[in-house]
């Protein structure tokens, strides 16, 4: 045991952060991720842009320079997933076939200050490749920290809307303005 102590502290060897508690008649979570979902074109927050593509919006902290992984899929339209910046500018564009994912491996803008990451709000936009489609539609943005947790037999846990509002409209902003 001492032994085993000495080398921790040698080697710098450390458990992971320990696990959580089980709930009781649950099996163990399937992976860790914030998980967004919904029904385009349908939605009370979905938006009919003018080129005749519904798309949904959604304000997503990443950490300064870190990289999240994000996956879009829908069993019904080509979904293509926009990554805006603060400034309102599109900075990522990723499409699949319908039946696949749009994946990305997105990493933020910036870095650490004074040793912390701080966040940078970007907007998540989930649209389609074709004007007019609909239907079904989820996106998984993952950036290595616990936030929800998926278990096996749940549903997705997606974000709580309070009033269905959809978000402001992007606008650029002008020097001097």
């Amino acid at each position: 045991m001492l032994l085993t102590l000495i080398a921790v502290a040698v080697l710098g060897l450390q458990d992971g952060p320990p696990p959580m508690p089980p709930i009781p008649g649950r099996p163990p979570p399937l992976a860790d991720g914030l998980a967004y979902g919904g029904q385009l074109g349908q939605a009370c927050d979905d938006t009919l842009g003018g080129d005749g593509r519904w798309f949904n919006d959604h304000e997503h902290p990443m950490a300064a320079g870190g990289i999240t992984g994000l996956n879009l899929s829908s069993p019904d339209f080509a979904p293509v997933l926009q990554v805006i910046d603060p400034e309102g500018r599109v900075v990522a564009t990723v499409e699949a076939a319908r039946g696949e994912a749009a994946t990305l491996a997105f990493t933020a803008a910036g870095g650490p200050i004074d040793g912390v990451r701080p966040n940078v709000m970007y907007r998540l936009r989930v649209t389609t490749a074709q004007p007019g489609e609909t239907g079904q539609w989820r996106l998984e943005a993952v950036s290595g920290g616990r936030t929800d947790i998926v278990f096996p037999g749940e549903a997705a846990p997606y974000p709580v809307r309070t009033g269905c509002r959809p978000l402001p409209p992007i606008r650029l902003r002008q020097n001097g303005s």
